[in-house]
């Protein structure tokens, strides 16, 4: 789509030395980038994608462990174990390996994913494909408090499937921002001609700001100061296309590096977001589309393999869920690597606040502190599923 070809066309004047990207900004914005949803509402978990692509990355050997290492943006199996460490950010995060009756991984391969991800192996009969896909779907649900329910479908299990690896993850972040006597109904611009009337949440206090490239970045801290959502705001009603279009990892970063102290007046609307994907594509253009290749995919470390079979990845589903209300943000997301076998307190007066109104369609991003890890991230075209 033609509003996030570019989305990492625009780079930073200062060299990349003197601004040290955060952990896994790249990932993050390439992931977002490659999924094309028009303009609708997007939600996405990076981490959590992550997490699951680089515990099945353990597994593999050669050019495809090489190829999933450049799409995750990290080097060596060093690297792809980092991805199993906790998000931070006080997010809740899980692992399992789902294996099929019958089926026997490499005892080293399973000790990598106990020790680096905690991941410990289930068996379960696939050819019973609606008790397998309950299994799975019941587990990623008690790991994001029922938020995500049906992450993997009975139909895309069946008999050739050796291995399912699943990643979930929840966040509760709570902050002291906005009162809700204060919410009141205000329009919001989804499009032009096209106005909501939306609950619109209200707060003044010091919150970092920084303006530039035709948008303003607000960044509102959750108690503890664990994690932080940063909303990203468009001068103009309509501006949100060219905003992505000129999106890119080291602006975001430099974006953040510039933001200082303000009083702020903030108005935001409730909103809950969602997404699902399929995200096989999005990983090819990365550089894994080796990884999907039922002919050459190599995960030959992840099991003892007969001549002639080979195991390869069939799909990576990955679904996210975030709720931002008064009382802050509720965010769960999940993901599935499926594998088969081919043959602050405002300030006193006298000072007068920035006005920081989002009224119009905007991007937000929840980070881990103090990492700067991207734990999700998306844009609210139209305000919908307001609690």
């Amino acid at each position: 789509m033609i509003r996030l070809a570019c989305l990492l066309a625009l780079g930073l004047a200062l060299p990349a030395a003197a601004r040290p990207l955060p952990a896994n900004f790249g990932f993050a914005i390439g992931l977002y980038r490659a999924l094309d949803s028009g303009t609708d509402n997007m939600a996405l978990a990076p981490a959590s994608v992550a997490a699951a692509v680089a515990l099945a990355g353990m597994g593999a050997e050669g050019a495809t462990q090489a190829g999933m290492e450049t799409a995750l943006g990290v080097s060596g199996t060093a690297g792809l174990a980092a991805l199993g460490a906790a998000p931070g950010g006080g997010v809740q995060a899980a692992n399992a390996l789902w294996v099929a009756q019958g089926f026997r991984l490499r005892h080293s391969y399973e000790t990598l994913a106990a020790r680096d991800f905690d991941a410990q192996a289930a068996r379960l009969d696939f050819a019973r494909r609606a008790a397998a896909a309950r299994a799975m779907n019941d587990w990623v649900a008690a790991r994001t408090a029922g938020k995500i329910t049906d992450l993997v479908p009975a139909e895309a299990l069946n008999a050739d499937t050796r291995l399912v690896l699943t990643n979930a993850v929840y966040f509760r972040g709570s902050w002291r921002h906005f009162d809700k006597g204060d919410t009141d109904q205000q329009p919001f611009h989804a499009a032009p001609g096209q106005e909501q009337s939306v609950a619109m949440m209200h707060g003044t206090g010091e919150f970092l700001l920084a303006h530039g490239q035709g948008a303003a970045l607000l960044v509102l801290p959750y108690d503890g100061g664990r994690a932080e959502l940063d909303v990203i705001l468009p001068d103009d009603e309509s501006g949100l296309a060219r905003l992505e279009a000129g999106l890119s990892a080291g602006e975001l970063a430099g974006w953040l590096a510039d933001a200082r102290d303000r009083l702020v007046a903030v108005s935001l609307p409730r909103f809950t977001v969602s997404g699902a994907f399929e995200l096989n594509g999005a990983l090819t253009a990365l550089g894994m589309g080796r990884a999907f290749d039922a002919g050459r995919a190599e995960f030959g470390a992840m099991a003892t393999l007969a001549p002639g079979q080979r195991l390869f990845i069939s799909a990576v589903l990955h679904q996210a869920y975030v709720a931002v209300d008064e009382r802050g943000t509720e965010a769960a997301a999940a993901t599935s690597v499926q594998m088969m076998m081919a043959m602050a307190a405002p300030p006193g007066a006298g000072v007068t606040p920035v006005p920081f109104v989002a009224d119009h369609p905007f991007l937000f991003i929840i980070r881990a502190r103090p990492s700067g890890k991207i734990l999700f991230i998306g844009r609210v075209e139209r305000v919908s599923g307001v609690r």
